[in-house]
């Protein structure tokens, strides 16, 4: 058996080997050049159906400017409350003037007919 026969299917002649890394480095650059065209089409399906269909031209876009901050002053809760309660209370004395006035009036009347008798 020759123990050279072995060695000549491993080893291959320098021409061989630059072909063989020429031919990896032209896949590898294809490989990379149809992943960039993929990722393209990933990012910018919009502008593929615009231009599939045949319409404008996308047109850059614009930044959306945030409006400025307005002031708000905040809700005046304790004078609200405090006018309910001050027309409330009005409310309270207006009737109980009322009702005073009106048993002050009956007991007059009782009081003179008391007297009358």
């Amino acid at each position: 058996m020759n123990s050279n026969s072995g060695r000549t299917a491993v080893s291959a002649s320098p021409s061989d080997t630059s072909r063989q890394q020429a031919g990896f480095n032209a896949a590898l650059q294809g490989n990379q050049e149809n992943l960039a065209e993929q990722q393209l089409a990933q990012t910018n399906p919009l502008q593929l159906i615009q231009s599939l269909f045949g319409a404008t031209p996308a047109s850059p876009q614009q930044p959306i400017a945030t409006p400025g901050q307005t002031g708000v002053s905040p809700t005046n809760v304790i004078g609200a409350q405090q006018l309910s309660t001050d027309a409330a209370n009005q409310a309270y004395q207006a009737n109980t003037s009322s009702n005073n006035a009106m048993f002050g009036g009956l007991a007059s009347i009782a009081g003179a007919a008391a007297i009358a008798i």
